[in-house]
């Protein structure tokens, strides 16, 4: 029962490190596609998106996640999923108005955060509102701000103990410290920018390159997270 509890462990983990590489030769396909269709539709009017009302996409990528705290060392996770979605509406033929959600999530053995060989999870959610700015047809740039909030195991995220005057129970007698519960959202604000390897009226495959920050609202920590995603658009 070990043997295939560990082989299944294995198993898992040989995947997760497998995904990232995976997602970087898609990437690289989907380049070389795009550039492929450039080459071949060179001296002829290439096909332009047609953006005049809702847009929607979905991301996958290779990311990265940083963490800053007082009562850790700076440490960095790039073996990490970085997962977004979006749905927003055009406001002018160039500029879109959207909500998105990002992820960038960390599950492996170890890791700079951590001192053991188990498995942890460390995952930076953001839901923001965003304006973006479509430059060219193919490439764009897009901001936004709102609210993320990390989840993790590691002892950086531990609720602090109240070190203030010792509370009493009804009957007299003294309660131990009760825990400090801060909140664990915070402020969130994230760039991007993203270029159509190839598109047409109505859909747009991309390469985008996302970096976002995170402070927690009791300035415990800080996280920056990137990804560098695949992307697909319907317009």
């Amino acid at each position: 029962m070990l043997e295939e509890m560990e082989a299944i462990s294995w198993f898992i983990t040989t995947m997760q490190r497998a995904i990232p590489s995976a997602i970087a030769a898609l990437s690289t396909l989907l380049l070389l596609t795009g550039l492929a269709a450039a080459e071949r539709d060179s001296g002829e009017s290439a096909v332009s998106p047609i953006r005049d009302r809702f847009i929607v996409g979905a991301s996958f990528g290779r990311g990265s996640l940083e963490v800053e705290c007082d009562t850790c060392e700076a440490a960095k996770l790039t073996e990490a999923l970085s997962v977004a979605g979006h749905i927003g509406y055009m406001v002018t033929p160039r500029i879109a108005i959207v909500g998105e959600h990002w992820t960038v999530r960390y599950n492996a053995r170890g890791g700079p955060l951590f001192d053991d060989s188990e498995r942890h999870l460390v995952a930076q959610h953001m839901s923001t509102v965003a304006a973006q700015l479509f430059v060219t047809d193919s490439i764009w740039l897009k901001a936004g701000a709102g609210v993320g909030w990390h989840i993790t195991d590691g002892d950086y995220d531990k609720d602090l103990p109240n070190f203030g005057p010792t509370p009493v129970n009804a009957t007299g007698g003294e309660r131990p410290d009760e825990m400090d519960t801060g909140r664990k959202f915070g402020n969130a604000t994230f760039a991007a920018i993203g270029w159509e390897v190839a598109h047409n009226s109505i859909f747009a495959a991309d390469i985008q390159f996302r970096v976002g920050t995170t402070t927690r609202a009791d300035n415990r920590y800080k996280i920056l997270n990137t990804g560098m995603n695949v992307g697909f658009n319907w317009y």
